[in-house]
């Protein structure tokens, strides 16, 4: 592989034996806070509403970062239909019933 890839043996090593950069582990801790806040909030919240939760808890990061966590990870809202339009829908069968009647 290290053949293919153009690299000695050593370096690929010494690559893998490297501590994560300060970077690498704040975006671990910021990804592990993500799906934390999106679990809570059973998979409703998307982008903008998590990056609220995280500021209001004093974790600064921006909201692109979090878009990216969640697009990177596969992480999802839950679209939930609309209790409004539905109880609109009931309350004009209701009146369609009441006018046959």
């Amino acid at each position: 592989m290290c053949e293919v890839l153009g690299v000695s043996k050593s370096g690929y090593y010494d690559w893998l034996k490297r501590p994560l950069s300060n970077q690498a582990k704040r975006r671990q801790e910021l990804t592990k806070e993500v799906i934390r806040v999106h679990r809570d909030s059973f998979q409703i919240y998307g982008s903008p509403k998590i990056h609220k939760q995280l500021k209001n808890e004093g974790i600064i990061t921006s909201e692109r970062t979090v878009q990216r966590i969640m697009s990177e990870d596969q992480y999802v809202q839950r679209l939930l239909r609309s209790l409004k339009r539905q109880q609109i829908q009931i309350a004009e069968v209701n009146m369609h019933l009441l006018i046959i009647t």
